[in-house]
């Protein structure tokens, strides 16, 4: 885990070739998902690097059927949340 932007965490997600059947997929078009409050954790792309979402540490994105998935807006790669 890297830091980088001030004093953020970066944390590197785990890319996917799909996703799973059934898990709850987030597709932000145009940008990175920006949680309101404060941004403590980066979360970026396991394939180009580029910020997928701005969050608060120790958020947990959680379904019923598992770590979502995000769809990388730059690349279009699919990461798995921690």
């Amino acid at each position: 885990m890297a830091r980088g932007n001030g004093h953020r965490k970066r944390i590197a997600l785990q890319p996917l070739s799909k996703p799973p059947e059934g898990r709850a997929v987030l597709n932000f078009q145009g940008g990175p998902y920006v949680h309101a409050g404060v941004h403590e954790v980066d979360f970026v792309c396991g394939i180009c690097g580029k910020v997928v979402a701005s969050v608060p540490d120790k958020i947990q994105f959680m379904s019923d059927t598992g770590p979502v998935i995000f769809v990388c807006y730059a690349c279009g790669a699919y990461n798995e949340a921690p």
